[in-house]
């Protein structure tokens, strides 16, 4: 067993001046596998933000404002369709009472209201301490570090380099009831608290 521990390869971990940390093994391989990982999720959004993260994901290759209008439809759609699956939309509603007044409680897709109003403003909290560029394979550490300086470095950061702490949701529970004469089927969620 201690043979097969000494072939992994170092991981190297760097946290660059602005807070973006670069970590990587480095296995000699021929080939490489590299991410950019952004702590970025609907538990952390606000309803003044709600979306955002969904959106965001939308966006991962894109950067001007004609490819965020286009992203802008194809969510809108995307959200009726999710609204059309009364599977999905009892869930919503599950979530939404059960976890009331807290992030939990939210869509991840946000309203509509929001997907319709979301702006390049709106991405300005996802900072330079949120992301972790990760390489693994064929890959040197400091030609790795270089490229996150080349493309990465302006990114500004306003934590000191460790993101916000996420507060924990509360459980409330309730019941909601939505009747429709018309449907033939109905749709039930039921949750209940339990042990970690």
């Amino acid at each position: 067993m201690r043979k097969c521990l000494l072939k992994i390869p170092e991981t190297q971990v760097t946290i660059m001046d602005y807070c973006l940390r670069v970590a990587s093994e480095d296995s000699g391989a021929s080939t490489a596998t590299v991410a950019l990982w952004i702590d970025a999720r609907s538990r952390s959004e606000t309803p003044q933000n709600n979306g955002v993260a969904h959106f965001l994901e939308h966006m991962a290759f894109k950067a001007s404002e004609s490819e965020i209008e286009r992203e802008r439809s194809v969510i809108l759609r995307e959200m009726q369709k999710v609204e059309s699956n009364l599977q999905e939309v009892v869930f919503d509603h599950l979530h939404a009472t059960a976890y009331q007044g807290t992030p939990r409680g939210q869509t991840i897709l946000g309203p509509t209201k929001k997907i319709k109003s979301i702006g390049r403003n709106d991405f300005t909290h996802y900072k330079a301490s949120r992301i972790v560029l990760s390489g693994a394979g064929g890959v040197k550490h400091n030609e790795l570090e270089q490229l996150a300086e080349q493309h990465l470095g302006k990114m500004k950061n306003t934590f000191d380099c460790k993101p916000p702490s996420i507060d924990p949701c509360r459980r409330t529970g309730s019941e909601v009831c939505i009747r429709d004469d018309s449907l033939p089927l109905a749709h039930v969620a039921i949750a209940v608290e339990s042990c970690g």
